[in-house]
């Protein structure tokens, strides 16, 4: 009789079981956010709006041009392919590198808009800040500003070292961390009260000095970058729901790819964790059922057999 309380529980198990770890198991959607200080990001600008950015204190040129001081609201074209870059304290570039017969809007506030047809260059520079009228011989400092980051992107790139006299070009990713999170799983059938598609947290991964972090398809990141007074380089605060992304090592051709596997869903999902701890009550209770009633119609048994004796 036992043996065939353990089967009755073993076919529980499954018939519970094995449905639900089917349609919950697929790899988890992943929620990355990172804060990385790094001297260069790129994005392909996919909306222009939100892709728009102020400028203030920037010498802007386009090739072949000398350039000229602008303030305004610089509005990019669609599919271009906006860097922002900054070495030690030196001041912010941005390159804006547009498709064939796009243009590019800066919008100076006096009705008469800049449009550039061409690789547009520009830098922070001193000489285009207004004087100060509290201290002469002095201009104004260089307001906070924030840059946005909103399509496909990559941080940081291969390692490039001074050549000449020349300052580096913007291009080490110093440090940085991704916290890595996915979202619980959750069917349409399944009540609100037992599973929400909340995310959690999985892992927190540093990043290693001069490496280059990109998804291997054109997912979106969206954040900032801005200058932080108290470090050097840029911040960039981003992130991305890709499926996986690429981490390139210096010297290594060979991405590391960065992804949730089955496992980790099946051991911090909270409704997997739930799932499993339903199974396991049901199979306490049916085994506790099974228990009793063994015993019960075992006494039965028993009873009368004794009652049959003479």
């Amino acid at each position: 009789m036992e043996l065939a309380i353990g089967g009755v529980l073993l076919v529980i198990a499954a018939v519970v079981y094995i449905p639900l770890t089917w349609f919950a198991l697929h790899r988890p959607d992943m929620l990355l956010t990172a804060d990385i200080h790094t001297e260069h990001i790129s994005f392909s600008v996919i909306d222009r709006e939100k892709a728009a950015f102020f400028i203030r204190g920037f010498r802007v040129a386009e090739r072949g041009e000398a350039g000229a001081c602008e303030d305004g609201l610089l509005t990019p074209s669609l599919g271009t392919s906006i860097t922002y870059g900054r070495v030690g304290d030196g001041p912010v570039e941005i390159t804006l590198n547009s498709p064939p017969g796009s243009v590019d809007v800066l919008d100076r506030g006096d009705g008469n808009p800049r449009k550039y047809t061409n690789l547009v260059e520009m830098a922070q520079d001193e000489s285009c800040l207004e004087p100060r009228a509290d201290l002469p011989g002095l201009r104004a400092e260089f307001s906070p500003m924030r840059f946005p980051i909103w399509g496909p992107a990559q941080i940081g790139k291969e390692f490039r070292p001074s050549a000449g006299f020349g300052p580096p070009e913007p291009s080490l990713l110093i440090d940085g961390k991704i916290d890595v999170s996915a979202h619980a799983w959750c069917a349409s059938w399944l009540t609100r009260g037992f599973c929400s598609r909340s995310p959690y947290e999985v892992r927190t991964l540093t990043l290693p000095v001069a490496s280059r972090l990109e998804t291997p398809t054109r997912a979106t990141w969206w954040g900032v970058a801005y200058v932080d007074r108290g470090k050097t380089a840029l911040i960039a605060a981003v992130t991305t729901e890709a499926p996986e992304l690429n981490l390139y090592r210096p010297g290594r051709p060979e991405a590391e790819l960065i992804s949730i596997p089955t496992l980790v869903q099946l051991t911090e999902d909270p409704t997997i964790i739930r799932v499993h701890l339903l199974i396991l009550v049901v199979v306490a209770v049916a085994g506790t059922a099974a228990w009793l009633v063994d015993r019960i119609l075992g006494d039965r048994s028993e009873g009368s057999g004794a009652h049959k004796q003479p």
